[in-house]
């Protein structure tokens, strides 16, 4: 919508300024035998786009089209294109054949009359810079194939109302308030989006709970409320307190993006800026060291202590800082995985990073308030063992394939040749491979239990990791060489022109 809305506004400058970024020339030259070359060029001011007739896709900007008179002649094959390139469009999200600075199309045609040779055509094109687009224009040109120059009287370079209809009508367009969203959070499709996220911030809860500082504390935090006597009802009450407590802990943590000034706009830097995805990638490997056991990512112990001083009060007050006291001591588990459902929502904005906490909370939370209003439940639970260091190795290799992810995206900014397409798949199967053979138990961390007996389960979760490595091969291979395709990790891996064996797109 924000794009439809810097068309409009963009509409509006050119009608007052006569803004026009491209200038367009037709020439011809005589190949014999009654054909010529016709050669359509354009020139593009720094910044800005033409589109390639050859989009693959229609949500993105509109192809070139080019359309030629031909009654008195005859086209020998398609028109070709000269400096096209393929790079990811900031303004569209996708990767888009374009051409920077000039545009050259060839049509080859043979003539039908010979005392006709005044050949007409009309180009229909959309342009763009990394901030905004122009509508769509023609430009009908005519040139003189005897003379092999364009007969610019007859030009006509204007924008046609018929296209203009691809751009819906803005009902709540506020020209002198221009930065309204014009309803454009309350779209179902971003209202989905934001679901999405609480589901993947209430899977980073729930797995959460299933590590080495969490899972030891259900049994803590069961016997908190039951030595207080035989009142059933104020023994619920009390846990989906609790458990209310854990969540606006974690919502909590959203509350600084209302107030800081910070836009999606701006957070959408995490999908383009360099400095931020490298960042995120050294904090992400960060996360998987700690994860491996090589040190503990902790909070102030000051802050555990004070909270558990003020938990020792009781009552409703005691009940909220116990939660407090759950979201300190347990950071070094959780921290990562918080990050997590973090960068996957910072670029969007304070309600989706809100969406996020609140499925982290409800994820980690909910458990612990059904165990503590009905403690019998505490019976079924596996006892604590070395299985819970096993999920936080595992969730260390993890980790380091979603700091892979931010690599790409920093290397993918400038072309470093770094991350290609093929290199993010193999450094995900060697994760892959390798977080399989730790579960079979060919090697150790530094706090993992000597002879652990390798359950069923561990077998299992093994064979997973390397079935989904295998599952990941075909992704080095050439394109029409691979056996199946990937589509369960797509949007993760570098675009498919970003290649090993794609040696026509130069870095950007």
């Amino acid at each position: 919508m924000k794009k439809i809305f810097s068309v409009l506004l963009l509409l509006i400058s050119i009608v007052s300024f006569g803004q026009n970024p491209v200038s367009w020339q037709v020439s011809s030259t005589i190949l014999g035998d009654s054909a010529y070359e016709i050669k359509i060029e354009a020139d593009l001011e720094k910044g800005w786009h033409l589109y390639s007739q050859f989009l693959e896709s229609d949500e993105g900007p509109l192809s070139t089209y080019i359309t030629y008179e031909n009654s008195n002649f005859e086209l020998i094959g398609k028109t070709e294109e000269v400096g096209v390139e393929t790079h990811m469009d900031p303004v569209w999200e996708m990767d888009i054949s374009f051409f920077s600075n000039h545009a050259t199309f060839i049509q080859k045609v043979k003539s039908l009359n010979p005392d006709s040779l005044l050949f007409k055509g009309n180009v229909n094109f959309m342009v763009c810079d990394d901030s905004q687009c122009l509508p769509p224009e023609d430009y009908t040109f005519q040139v003189n194939l005897s003379a092999g120059s364009e007969v610019i009287e007859d030009v006509v370079y204007k924008t046609d109302e018929a296209t203009l209809a691809i751009i819906p009508k803005l009902d709540c367009l506020d020209l002198d308030n221009p930065i309204n969203d014009c309803g454009e959070k309350n779209t179902e499709e971003e209202r989905k989006s934001n679901w999405m996220l609480f589901i993947f911030g209430l899977i980073g809860g729930l797995v959460s709970l299933f590590t080495p500082c969490v899972f030891p504390m259900i049994p803590l935090t069961v016997s908190f409320f039951t030595k207080g006597g035989s009142d059933k009802g104020s023994g619920v009450a009390k846990a989906l307190l609790y458990g209310f407590s854990i969540v606006a802990v974690y919502v909590s943590l959203s509350l600084p993006f209302y107030f800081s000034g910070t836009d999606p706009e701006i957070l959408n830097q995490i999908s383009t800026s360099f400095t931020l995805n490298i960042v995120f990638f050294l904090i992400f490997v960060a996360f998987a060291i700690s994860f491996f056991g090589y040190y503990e990512l902790t909070l102030p112990s000051s802050w555990a202590n004070k909270a558990d001083k003020a938990a020792d009060l009781g009552g409703i007050v005691g009940v909220v800082f116990m939660a407090l006291v759950l979201a300190i001591v347990s950071f070094s588990c959780t921290g990562p995985l918080l990050g997590s459902v973090l960068a996957g929502s910072l670029k969007d904005g304070a309600v989706p990073i809100t969406f996020a906490m609140l499925g982290f909370g409800v994820g980690l939370g909910l458990p612990f308030t059904i165990f503590a209003a009905f403690p019998s439940l505490l019976k079924k639970l596996p006892q604590s063992g070395g299985w819970l260091n096993s999920v936080k190795v595992v969730l260390g290799f993890v980790e380091l394939g979603l700091a892979v992810k931010f690599l790409s995206n920093a290397d993918f900014v400038y072309r470093f040749g770094i991350v290609h397409r093929e290199t993010f798949y193999l450094v995900w199967i060697i994760l892959g491979v390798a977080t399989a053979a730790y579960l079979f138990g060919l090697f150790r961390f530094p706090h993992d239990s000597k002879g652990l007996k390798l359950s069923i389960y561990r077998k299992g979760l093994g064979i997973a990791f390397l079935s989904f490595a295998i599952y990941l091969v075909p992704g080095v291979l050439p394109q029409k060489s691979q056996m199946w395709d990937t589509k369960l990790i797509a949007g993760f891996p570098p675009s498919i022109w970003y290649s090993w064996y794609n040696t026509e797109v130069k870095p950007k």
